[in-house]
């Protein structure tokens, strides 16, 4: 009986995760929201330069403001620009 009970406990655990994912890190999600930026701003036909520094840093503090993550500024910058420019090499999201 007790070993029925632990299986169901830990398979009303692993209900609780969406998909088999892993929660994102701060990183993770910075880097995420950076993308969807970029990918919102293609479609909407505002990012008439893809390589334009300005964009990239307003990317950057748009994403580390909505996470509260300002000590990742600088990396954001970095990373916005790298997708920006189709390169995801360095964040988590090598493979988008």
């Amino acid at each position: 009986m007790k070993k029925i009970l632990l299986c169901l406990i830990l398979l009303s655990g692993c209900a609780m995760f969406d998909s088999n994912k892993t929660p994102l890190t701060p990183q993770g999600m910075v880097n995420a929201c950076i993308r969807d930026e970029i990918i919102t701003r293609r479609n909407h036909g505002v990012m008439m330069n893809s390589a334009s520094w300005n964009t990239a840093i307003n990317i950057a503090e748009t994403c580390t403001k909505k996470h509260n993550v300002p000590e990742m500024y600088n990396q954001a910058v970095t990373n916005a620009r790298n997708m920006m420019g189709g390169n995801a090499n360095g964040t988590s999201l090598q493979r988008w």
